[in-house]
């Protein structure tokens, strides 16, 4: 055994706290070293000066030690920082979150009506075939407009051949040639196709007002924040 590990295992030796054969191999060790048996006398004489200058404690010690405890915690508790408490901040940060939240779900609109609501649903033979009557009348609501998806032949100008062309309409018949002039800019094949396309302009149009309606949302919860950097919000509380 080392003097180091030795000199460590004194002081449990005195207070009896050492395994047997821990405490043997120690005794075996002072048989045979001077500097731990003096560092051994030393540790001895120390315990007898603090036990006999042991202060005698008074009659209410305990109650005093315990009532300086309390106010201790009860300062500690008193500095202590909660996040909840803070009305003001709270607001603030729910507002910023509020105004992120609201950025984020218009922009998932704007992407949702960019790629799901016109390229999504062209689709051919879904919407069942009308009266002529009611095709013509597309075709003269949607005469003053390009259609949603443009899919020109090969070698067809801006201007020119290839705007203007009669579409089949099934099992209707238009006059006596079976066919109708379509609107220019058109260039399907099937009526059922310009009715598709109406229906898929009104529901566009629902989108740009629901988009519209979002972006004032967000101007207003904009302004709200920019307003709560030197005032406080006005959430209904006093």
């Amino acid at each position: 055994m080392r003097c180091g590990k030795a000199q460590e295992y004194l002081s449990r030796a005195m207070d009896e706290a050492l395994p047997a054969d821990v405490a043997g191999k120690l005794e075996r060790h002072l048989d045979a070293c001077a500097e731990c048996r003096e560092y051994r006398e030393d540790l001895q004489l120390g315990r007898r000066l603090l036990a006999g200058t042991e202060p005698a404690l008074s009659e209410n010690f305990e109650w005093r030690l315990q009532l300086r405890l309390s106010q201790a915690m009860q300062q500690a508790a008193a500095d202590a920082y909660y996040p909840w408490d803070d009305p003001r901040a709270d607001r603030k940060a729910w507002f910023r979150n509020f105004g992120t939240a609201a950025s984020v779900g218009l922009a998932a609109v704007l992407a949702l009506a960019m790629f799901v609501g016109p390229a999504g649903r062209t689709g051919s033979g879904s919407v069942p075939a009308t009266v002529h009557s009611s095709a013509a009348q597309v075709a003269v609501e949607g005469g003053d407009r390009l259609p949603l998806d443009i899919t020109r032949s090969p070698g067809a100008g801006l201007i020119g051949s290839g705007l203007q062309h009669p579409v089949s309409v099934g099992n209707l018949q238009a006059g006596n040639s079976g066919a109708f002039q379509a609107p220019r800019g058109w260039s399907g094949e099937r009526i059922e196709d310009l009715l598709t396309i109406q229906q898929l302009r009104v529901e566009n149009r629902k989108l740009a007002n629901q988009l519209s309606q979002y972006e004032q949302w967000v101007n207003q919860y904009r302004a709200q924040l920019d307003r709560a950097d030197s005032n406080a919000l006005d959430l209904g509380e006093e």
